[in-house]
C-alpha cells in the first residue's frame, strides 16, 4: 500500500517464519535478507583483511553461530579461504567435518586457532561465553542485533584484538529509524537485498 517493491525480512524474522512452517510460502515482493547479510558479512572481511594487509585465503575464519545466516556464510566464505573454517554453536550436538575443511562444533575452544571470528548469535551478549577462548589479536566481525556489548568489546580490545561490524554504508541513503549506536547511513545486509529487488 505505500508502494515498496519489495519488503526484506530482518533478524530473527526468517527463522521464526522457518520454525513455524510458513517459509516455503514467501514469494515476492518479500525478500529473506540472508543474501544481502551474507554479501554484507563476507564483504566486511574482505575490506578489514585488505586493509590490515592480510589474504583471506590464508586466516583461519570462526563462525559463532550456525543458524539460518551462519549456514550460508559457511558456504560462501569456504570458496575464499584455502584454511579451516571453525563453526561454533550449541545447537551442534555432535562434531563433524563438512566439505573436507569446515569444522562444526559445539566446543568454543575451537575458536582458539581463529584469526578472525564472525559473530552470529541471536544478541551479542550471547556471544560472552566465548569471549575466553580467542586468540590475542583476533578480529571479529560482529553481526549481532543487539551488538556485542561494549564491556566485551573492550575485553577482545585489552587482548590486542579489534572489533568491527558488518554493515554497508550508502551515501544518500539513511535506515530509519537507525539501529542503536549506528551510522546515520549505515546499512545492515538484510535492508540490501530488500534495495536491490
Amino acid at each position: 500500500s505505500i508502494g515498496a517493491r519489495s519488503v526484506a525480512l530482518a533478524g530473527r524474522m526468517p527463522v521464526v517464519i522457518k520454525q513455524n512452517g510458513y517459509f516455503s510460502l514467501l514469494s515476492p515482493p518479500i525478500v529473506v535478507g540472508d543474501k544481502g547479510a551474507v554479501y554484507t558479512i563476507t564483504l566486511s572481511i574482505k575490506q578489514i583483511t585488505e586493509a590490515l594487509g592480510i589474504s583471506i585465503s590464508k586466516i583461519t575464519i570462526g563462525i559463532l553461530g550456525h543458524g539460518f545466516i551462519g549456514s550460508r556464510l559457511v558456504n560462501s566464505l569456504r570458496y575464499f579461504s584455502t584454511n579451516r573454517i571453525f563453526v561454533v554453536d550449541p545447537r551442534i550436538k555432535q562434531e563433524r567435518n563438512d566439505y573436507d575443511k569446515v569444522i562444526l562444533s559445539r566446543d568454543p575452544a575451537k575458536l582458539a586457532s581463529c584469526d578472525l571470528v564472525v559473530i552470529l548469535t541471536a544478541s551479542g551478549e550471547q556471544a560472552e561465553g566465548a569471549i575466553e577462548y580467542l586468540k590475542p589479536g583476533v578480529i571479529i566481525v560482529d553481526d549481532t542485533h543487539q551488538q556485542l556489548p561494549h564491556r566485551l568489546s573492550i575485553l577482545i580490545e585489552k587482548n590486542g584484538g579489534r572489533v568491527v561490524k558488518a554493515v554497508l554504508g550508502l551515501d544518500g541513503v539513511a535506515f530509519w529509524p537507525r539501529l542503536p549506536k549506528w551510522g546515520a547511513n549505515w546499512l545492515p545486509g538484510c535492508c540490501i537485498e530488500g534495495l536491490l529487488y
